[in-house]
C-alpha cells in the first residue's frame, strides 16, 4: 500500500482547489462513508469496481462533481491490493479535515505496526470455533464475513500439488473459497509474511498454474475491515 509522502499530504490544497490522496480500497470506502454517512452503495468495493474504469479516468462521485475517484492499479502486482486516487473539493474543507486526520492516523499506524500486528494477529494460540481451528482473530473475522454472504469455504486447507520438477508437495491455503467462477484463495498475511515472502509467492505461482488465483490482505485489514475485504475479494471473481 502506498502511504502519503508526508503526514499532512492529504490536507494540502492541490490541483485547482482539491485535496488529493492515494488510498487502498478499504480506506477509500471509509473516506466516502465519512463524506456521505449512511449511503449504502458507498460501503462496498462493488461500487468502485463497477463504476470506476481501469483506464485511470477520473469519475465524479456526486452530481456537483466535487469528489472524484480514479483507479491507479495494483502497485505490488497481480493479487495485491488495489489503489485509488481520491480528490475532494475545498467546499468539504471542514468535514474533510476530520476525515483526513483519521485516515492519516490509520495509515501511519499501519506503516509502523509490524511488531504490534505480530503480537495481536500471529499468536501461537489457535481458536476453535464451530469445529474449525483458526490461527488468528483475523481469520475468524473473515470466516464470519464469508458466512454472512452464504459463501462456501475451507479453512487452512492443505493440498498436494505438483511443483516445478513434477514432484508433489504439500501446500496450505488460509481460505480456499468456492466462487461463482471457480476456486480462489484468500490469504491473511500477518508479519510472518514479511519473513516468508519469497516462499509465499512461489506457492502462489504453483496454485496459479492449476488455475487457482491467490489474493492477499493484511491481517490488520482482515480483522478491522473483514466485510470490505471479502467484498473486494468476491468482486474479483464474479
Amino acid at each position: 500500500m502506498l502511504v502519503p509522502e508526508s503526514s499532512n499530504q492529504s490536507l494540502k490544497t492541490v490541483d485547482k482547489g482539491f485535496y488529493v490522496i492515494k488510498l487502498k480500497t478499504t480506506m477509500i470506502l471509509k473516506a466516502l462513508q465519512g463524506l456521505w454517512p449512511g449511503v449504502d452503495r458507498l460501503k462496498s468495493a462493488h461500487y468502485l469496481h463497477d463504476n470506476i474504469p481501469r483506464t485511470g479516468e477520473e469519475i465524479g462521485v456526486n452530481k456537483d462533481k466535487t469528489v472524484f475517484i480514479s483507479y491507479l492499479g495494483q502497485p505490488n502486482g497481480r493479487g495485491s491490493e488495489h489503489l485509488w486516487q481520491l480528490k475532494v473539493h475545498q467546499k468539504f474543507a471542514v468535514r474533510w479535515s476530520s476525515i483526513a486526520k483519521q485516515l492519516e492516523a490509520t495509515l501511519e499506524e499501519e506503516s509502523s505496526s509490524i511488531v504490534a500486528t505480530k503480537n495481536r494477529f500471529a499468536t501461537n494460540k489457535t481458536i476453535d470455533l464451530d469445529g474449525i481451528r483458526y490461527r488468528s482473530q483475523a481469520e475468524v473475522a473473515i470466516a464470519k464475513a464469508f458466512e454472512e454472504r452464504g459463501i462456501t469455504f475451507f479453512v487452512n486447507a492443505r493440498s498436494r500439488i505438483p511443483s516445478r520438477n513434477g514432484k508433489y508437495v504439500t501446500k496450505e491455503a488460509d481460505f480456499l473459497v468456492l466462487c461463482s467462477n471457480g476456486i480462489a484463495i484468500l490469504e491473511v498475511d500477518g508479519s510472518q509474511h514479511n519473513e516468508s515472502r519469497e516462499a509465499d509467492y512461489k506457492r502462489d505461482r504453483l496454485f496459479q498454474k492449476q488455475g487457482i488465483r491467490t489474493i492477499r490482505f493484511t491481517a490488520k485489514e482482515c480483522y478491522h475491515n473483514s466485510t470490505e475485504v471479502v467484498d473486494e475479494f468476491l468482486d474479483l471473481f464474479t
